[in-house]
């Protein structure tokens, strides 16, 4: 099952990459699509509500489901996942872990865009 997993290095550089354990590949360095959406240059972060919070959030979303579904929920899972992350700590999550928490934002997007019909 692909699995993101981010830390931050000994010389303070941010790292998120993808594993994908069925390819028996190497992990790759996550790409933070900044050509869909520059809320950063590409500076990536967690644990807070910040532009590179809202860059991870993006890129996560976007290998995940695609670029559609990240435009429309990349600020709502950087709200409730990205920001609540421990800054400075490293973290994993699992496709299987992240599906659940971006259909639960689908439906919370898609609710709230209704109600301004």
């Amino acid at each position: 099952m692909k699995t993101y997993h981010g830390w931050v290095d000994d010389g303070g550089n941010v790292n998120v990459t993808v594993v994908e354990p069925e390819a028996h590949a190497e992990p790759l360095r996550l790409d933070p699509v900044t050509a869909l959406c520059g809320h950063t240059s590409g500076a990536m972060g967690w644990g807070s509500r910040s532009p590179q919070s809202a860059q991870l959030a993006l890129a996560i979303i976007a290998d995940a489901l695609g670029p559609q579904d990240a435009l429309r929920l990349h600020q709502s899972f950087k709200r409730v996942w990205v920001a609540n992350l421990a800054r400075g700590d490293s973290w994993m999550i699992s496709l299987s872990a992240l599906m659940p928490i971006l259909m639960a934002l689908d439906v919370e997007v898609m609710h709230d865009e209704l109600e301004k019909v």
